[in-house]
């Protein structure tokens, strides 16, 4: 019975680097269908779409901290949105940016309390500015976190240093966080 059990729970765990990459395919293609209606000229919209991104990398990472989770993920059975305080504490800032989303889009927030045309943007268009913006933050976030998942796989880190065993602490260089900067300015 002993071999049995150490067996699934091998499968189990070589599930999940499955598991997170198709969230994060998924995440991609999210940020790219908000760019799609960026392009068109949505402005409520880009934001909803990106805090369902944020909240499916969430999952992505507290698979990857919590392999005991990936049952539950299975059977369909994993509230993503609470699996999001322990992604909060994988990567800074998250948890303040799936907050916002979630206040602002995802519920009814301030920018549900207006129409919005639907064009052409202006060169002055904030909103466009605003989407741009969030949509360069969820790749961002994606960068981070693939580079974390698989970090074995990656050759050049920019955010993740492994301390030890499976420990990584979270070290962009001064280069890399100006890089940040500027990209999301």
């Amino acid at each position: 019975m002993e071999l049995l059990r150490s067996r699934t729970q091998h499968a189990k765990r070589s599930a999940l680097p499955d598991a997170c990459l198709q969230l994060l395919a998924n995440a991609s293609q999210t940020s790219i269908a908000a760019l799609e209606l960026l392009r068109h000229g949505f402005r409520l919209q880009p934001g909803i779409l990106i805090r369902n991104a944020v909240e499916t990398i969430c999952v992505a990472l507290s698979l990857f901290a919590e392999p005991a989770l990936m049952e539950q993920y299975e059977n369909g059975k994993l509230q993503s949105s609470k699996v999001v305080s322990r992604a909060k504490e994988i990567v800074p800032g998250l948890g303040w940016a799936y907050g916002f989303f979630s206040k602002e889009f995802a519920h009814i927030g301030k920018m549900h309390q207006q129409m919005h045309d639907w064009g052409a943007y202006e060169k002055s268009d904030q909103a466009a500015t605003m989407n741009l913006k969030f949509i360069k933050f969820s790749v961002n976030l994606l960068t981070i976190s693939a580079e974390l998942i698989f970090h074995d796989s990656v050759s050049r880190h920019r955010y993740w240093k492994r301390v030890s065993g499976g420990n990584f602490s979270f070290e962009p260089s001064n280069r890399e966080r100006e890089w940040q900067r500027l990209f999301l300015s």
